[in-house]
């Protein structure tokens, strides 16, 4: 199952953090597809592929309309759902990730299930029969971002289903729930198989009030690393 992060060429330099700690804590053989839009600058990891989606980075507001042509030619019936923001701070739990690829196979109505806490924390889930060492839950479409876009093993039909185009990555996890995913279900885990920060938008400001990469919990080798490549600063070129 392959890791698909979709980003656009404001954030490619997001991918550098990315790459570095996605290959400390998940794996150098795992495969991972970058779907962006203009060629890159500088050379990733041998585990990662490019993708181009279009020529020209699509505005915001066709976010999802370049997932769905992404989606279109993708042949594989499950993949890993990302942002190139998606900073890991500890190892994976790689047995829980092949199980849950099993798990979709198993359940054609599981449109996706979360990796994070997000669905464990959500407020309100359900317990539902285990799956190997795994503790699945679920939380039916009336629990707030049942739509989110955090980290996710995802059926790729349903979610081509789901996705309608012309819209931002906030409008499409905004939308009326019920009526978007009918029966299809959402699902997480208790063990929460990923664990990471998200590195853009949600830390502190510098001084003249613009967002600052966000390191919180990247553990101190790691973060030294970054530091010294300098790719923590390239937010400001």
């Amino acid at each position: 199952m392959k890791v698909v992060v979709f980003t656009c060429e404001k954030y490619y330099w997001l991918l550098k953090p990315f790459s570095y700690l996605f290959n400390c804590f998940w794996s150098e053989l795992q495969e991972v597809i970058i779907a962006g839009y203009e060629p890159l600058s500088f050379q990733l990891p041998d585990n990662f592929t490019f993708y181009s989606i279009a020529p020209t980075t699509y505005p915001v507001e066709e976010w999802s309309t370049g997932v769905i042509e992404f989606l279109e030619q993708f042949q594989d019936e499950h993949f890993i759902f990302s942002f190139e923001d998606y900073w890991l701070t500890r190892g994976v739990n790689h047995l829980a990730i092949s199980s849950l690829d099993s798990y979709l196979s198993c359940h054609p109505n599981v449109w996706r299930v979360d990796l994070t806490g997000d669905r464990l924390y959500s407020g309100r889930s359900t317990d539902l029969a285990a799956w190997g060492h795994l503790d699945m839950i679920e939380t039916t479409a009336d629990v707030p971002y049942c739509l989110s876009t955090q980290m996710s093993v995802m059926s790729r039909a349903i979610t081509l289903k789901l996705m309608k185009p012309h819209l931002t990555p906030w409008q499409f996890e905004l939308q009326d729930q019920s009526k978007t995913l009918g029966s299809y279900r959402v699902l997480g885990t208790k063990q929460m198989p990923v664990r990471y920060t998200i590195g853009w938008g949600t830390g502190s400001n510098d001084e003249d009030g613009n967002p600052i990469p966000n390191t919180t919990g990247i553990p101190n080798q790691q973060l030294a690393f970054i530091q010294s490549q300098g790719w923590l600063e390239e937010y400001k070129d």
